[in-house]
Order: structure tokens, then C-alpha cells, then sequence
């Protein structure tokens, strides 16, 4: 693990590496999930990992933004890790997908992630933000599409 760290620090830019760090920092735990301890694990060692995971990411974010996939795996280990937020968690969760969404919404393979806004701002019963994010998410992707149609 230590030579994926390094390969990270190194290239920030490579998603492929940086997802396999960030998946075996989970590792070991069952079903990958920080909140079940592994064997001789505390509260303290997962969210030190939690914090390593997040730290590398938005290293590797800083360098490239423009990877939808990487954001994609972000806001999916940002959700599914949610508890070692705090008590604004669902606020630091919004406000990295406005960021995925400045920064690779009008991306050809950015639906997923208007999928993910759609699905977490509906979990948080804002159904009237729900449903302006459908219209603005087709409306987005539909006008980038025209304009590359015109090249």
C-alpha cells in the first residue's frame, strides 16, 4: 500500500491509481465499510483513514478537476461515509457536488453525477430543489449536445 501512496503523491493526475488507493484504505473491513471496525481497529483509526482517503482525493482534485469519474468516486466515498462528517455532513456533501457540478456538468458522462444530486437532494425531502436539478441536469446536457452537433 505503501507504493500506491507514493504512486499517488506522485501523479495526482491518475484516477485508476488514486481509486485503488482509496479502496484499499477501506479495505480490510467488512464490506469495504468504515463503520464496521476491523479486527484491533477503534473509532479513531477508521476515521484517520476516512480523513487520508478524503485528504488524497481532494489532492488529486486540485490537480484535476475536470475527471468526472473521480468526482463520481468522491461524492460516492463522501455519501457512503457520511457519519465521519460531522453534524453538517449533508451540508459538506452539497457542497461538493456544486463543485462537481461547476466543474464537470456539462460533460458528456456528467449524468451520473446530476443523477447522484437528484437522488441525495430527494433523500433530504427538497423536492422543490429535486426537481429544478431534473430540469436544469436535461437541459444542461441536452444544450451541450446541441453545440457539439454544430462543430
Amino acid at each position: 500500500m505503501q507504493v500506491l501512496k507514493e504512486i499517488c503523491e506522485k501523479d495526482p493526475l491518475n484516477a485508476h491509481y488514486l481509486t485503488t488507493y482509496i479502496e484499499l484504505l477501506v479495505q480490510g473491513r467488512p464490506g469495504g465499510d468504515l463503520t464496521e471496525p476491523a479486527a484491533g481497529q477503534n473509532a479513531a483509526q477508521r476515521r484517520d483513514a476516512f480523513l487520508e482517503a478524503q485528504k488524497v482525493i481532494e489532492g488529486s482534485l486540485r490537480y484535476n478537476a475536470s475527471q468526472v469519474n473521480l468526482w463520481d468516486t468522491y461524492l460516492s466515498f463522501l455519501q457512503d461515509h457520511s457519519q465521519f462528517l460531522g453534524d453538517d455532513a449533508d451540508e459538506q456533501i452539497k457542497q461538493v457536488f456544486e463543485r462537481a457540478i461547476q466543474s464537470v456538468g456539462k460533460h458528456m458522462k456528467a449524468g451520473s453525477i446530476w443523477q447522484q444530486y437528484v437522488n441525495f437532494e430527494t433523500s433530504q425531502l427538497h423536492m422543490g430543489f429535486s426537481f429544478l436539478l431534473c430540469f436544469v441536469s436535461i437541459q444542461t446536457l441536452l444544450l451541450d449536445y446541441e453545440v457539439q452537433g454544430k462543430k
